[in-house]
């Protein structure tokens, strides 16, 4: 039986839910109903997931690895149902069409799929919460390329030579590609270079074959504030990339002037060309993702995506999208120093960052930490839902004490040490809106305890 982990709990339209994570990474909720913990309706399930995916990108959290064995199942037609993948793919379905469905007791994971689509490019992006290879995703697997139907999921780079019948690409083939496409308009041209070149030269070792097959049919598409918003399905956005049609939609009349805000934009959107694309060859259908086997988190994409964007510029720009969420992710790589670069950003998956970051700590609670971040992230875009400071706790202390071990040393003096406790504030806080409503005071509270179990003496505490 698998073990589920609590991460945290929280308020969605005035009820309480928790949320967990099994071994495999993938989420499980619960629903608070008196003084009980219960099962979810099929209908409630979808809601939930489908609002938390649609955000673009309470009591105390488990601040240990407390596991409980736990029964995922959700209420179809009054009876408690499994919660595996035909299950829920199928509900889901049903759901869609409006039509009953009564579950068997029988009811497998073998079933066939009546909506095969549903592993696609479903908008709904329902199959986050879903696994074509459910009963065989390993903790935080980092191997990378997996079969489901014509559908081939290539996870790492390295994995590209099972569809790709060249080996790499360099700068001249990324420009002829850019020169032969006649989609892209003038104007666009020479942006495109300059985005491969300036790639190339601070990250060599970066991986350029996807961008190179994306280069020869993508388009960037200029659209009013309203077409943009439909576009990309957000009022607020400036720019989005949509992989299934290769196109990055952006607004018109934008001055691409370096470092401006609009290039940071188009910059982060070929951040996205870079790493993932759809190609359709000898009869299956390859998707190039960004994320992992098991670990899918479109919040997290986008900050790592912010991060690598701006380090491309020759000056360090701190104002940066996903500003909290970036911030958090640029003091993690700092703290993993050469372990972890962004051309492994770009090489690799997000289940490869969250397992240098378990390495990095000696744990096994990044995703745990990758949750409580988009859950913040959530509740400050998602309208409905709620998270207490009390159940970030955990998150500050994680952060607190990556960049505590990377720079207080035993025998520093406790005035070195809060320098680098203010040091760590300014650049998590930097341009972070007042409405996250977050009290840095919990980092000098970590760095004391931090300092205590050190040995580093104090007078006072630290303000």
């Amino acid at each position: 039986m698998k073990d589920y982990k609590e991460v945290l709990e929280f308020y969605y339209k005035n009820n309480l839910y928790a949320m967990f994570l099994d071994d495999a990474n993938k989420k499980f909720f619960l629903k608070k109903e008196a003084d009980d913990w219960n099962y979810l309706e099929l209908g409630e399930l979808i809601d939930l997931t489908i609002h938390l995916n649609s955000i673009n990108p309470a009591p105390n959290a488990l601040k240990e690895s407390k596991k409980s064995k736990i029964i995922p199942k959700v209420i179809i037609g009054g009876t408690a149902v499994t919660l595996s993948l035909a299950t829920l793919a199928f509900g889901f379905h049903m759901y869609k069409e409006k039509k009953s469905y009564t579950p068997s007791p029988s009811y497998s994971s073998s079933f066939t799929y009546p909506d095969e689509d549903i592993f696609g490019e479903d908008p709904t992006k329902i199959n986050d919460y879903l696994s074509y290879a459910e009963s065989t995703r390993p903790e935080l697997s980092v191997d990378t390329e997996r079969t489901f139907g014509n559908y081939h999921y290539i996870y790492d780079m390295a994995y590209l030579d099972h569809i790709l019948n060249y080996k790499s690409v360099g700068l001249n083939e990324l420009y002829s590609a850019i020169d032969s496409n006649a989609k892209i308009s003038p104007k666009y041209k020479a942006f495109l270079k300059s985005f491969c070149k300036d790639v190339n030269t601070k990250y060599p070792n970066a991986e350029l074959r996807v961008l190179y097959e994306n280069l020869k049919t993508l388009e960037v598409v200029e659209k009013d504030r309203i077409g943009l918003s439909v576009a990309a399905g957000n009022s607020d956005s400036y720019g989005c990339y949509k992989r299934n049609e290769n196109k990055i939609y952006v607004l018109q009349g934008q001055d691409y002037e370096y470092g401006t805000w609009p290039h940071q934009v188009l910059y982060h959107e070929l951040g996205h060309c870079l790493r993932t694309g759809i190609w359709d060859r000898n009869g299956k259908t390859y998707y190039v993702q960004t994320t992992g086997p098991n670990l899918n988190n479109d919040m997290l994409e986008e900050a790592l995506n912010s991060v690598f964007a701006v380090s491309l510029y020759n000056y360090e720009e701190k104002d940066i999208a996903y500003q909290l969420q970036s911030n958090y992710n640029k003091v993690m790589i700092e703290c993993l120093g050469n372990s972890y670069g962004l051309d492994d950003y770009v090489n690799h998956s997000l289940s490869y960052y969250a397992s240098k970051l378990n390495e990095y700590n000696n744990d096994d609670r990044a995703v745990e930490m990758i949750e409580l971040m988009t859950m913040q992230y959530n509740a400050y875009y998602g309208g409905e839902i709620t998270v207490s400071q009390d159940q970030l706790q955990p998150l500050y202390e994680y952060i607190s004490n990556m960049y505590f071990k990377k720079y207080i040393n035993y025998g520093m003096s406790y005035d070195d040490a809060k320098r680098v406790a203010d040091s760590l504030v300014e650049k998590v806080m930097y341009d972070v809106p007042k409405e996250y409503n977050i009290d840095t005071n919990v980092f000098y509270e970590n760095l004391n305890n931090y300092c205590e179990e050190m040995g580093i003496s104090r007078s006072g505490i630290a303000r």
